[in-house]
């Protein structure tokens, strides 16, 4: 095989699993927090909030990437004939991509092991630019000149520097709200169960009260339902 073949395919398998790619971390994370000493743990609230806002700041981004995509599904004579505008894409063509970063950022820091941080980054930056080399090129079949001059006009992942009003993208909170129920609570959960898994391994115990426990099993519940909310969806 080629490497240009070789690199293709692999280009194209990452894109397919996008979606699965990122739940990778979370057992490694786990892992890594299992084989570390207490004392190279990384932990405090200051810590947690700080981690916390990186991932509310990426949760926030989505929301506005998927307001504007509703509200673009919703005005184009079908489904997604041309590639959004409105809204954060008048500012940055991959408003999710930067996002999902964010959100897993923040996770990725909470674990709070320096090497699994350095070697999870990494793995994590590669892997998608691969996938964004791919998914720009699919785009770029699809939608030809209209989006390479996009390209042109607008950044990929950091936002553009708003120069003149952009239109205006509907609230629309119950589709936002279908669609990120799921992101919301997985992050909850990552967070909270990162929580506990490192009390265990800085305290040597698995204390964790009653409402610990409640809130941990709220928030998978919110996931399990998010998850089937969306697969309902995408058989609709």
């Amino acid at each position: 095989m080629k490497l240009s073949d070789f690199y293709g395919s692999l280009q194209e398998r990452l894109w397919r699993a996008r979606h699965r790619l990122p739940l990778l971390l979370i057992p490694a994370s786990a892992i890594a927090l299992w084989c570390s000493t207490p004392f190279t743990i990384h932990h405090g609230l200051l810590y947690l909030i700080f981690c916390s806002l990186l991932s509310l700041c990426g949760l926030a981004l989505r929301g506005a990437a998927v307001r504007a995509r509703l509200q673009h599904r919703k005005q184009a004579e079908e489904e997604l004939a041309s590639f959004p505008s409105e809204g954060i894409y008048a500012r940055m063509r991959y408003p999710l991509y930067t996002a999902d970063f964010l959100l897993w950022f923040g996770l990725i820091l909470y674990v709070g092991v320096d090497p699994f941080i350095v070697g999870a980054t990494a793995c994590y930056i590669v892997c998608y630019a691969l996938i964004l080399y791919h998914e720009e090129q699919l785009l770029l079949q699809k939608y030809g000149e209209a989006y390479a001059e996009q390209c042109e006009r607008v950044p990929a992942l950091w936002p553009l520097r708003a120069r003149h009003r952009t239109a205006s993208v509907a609230r629309n909170l119950g589709g936002v709200l279908r669609n990120e129920l799921r992101y919301w609570a997985g992050a909850g959960a990552g967070f909270l169960s990162l929580t506990l898994i490192k009390q265990r391994m800085i305290t040597l115990s698995w204390r964790a009260s009653l409402y610990t426990l409640i809130a941990l099993g709220t928030l998978l519940l919110l996931l399990w339902i998010g998850r089937a909310w969306a697969r309902h969806r995408r058989k609709s």
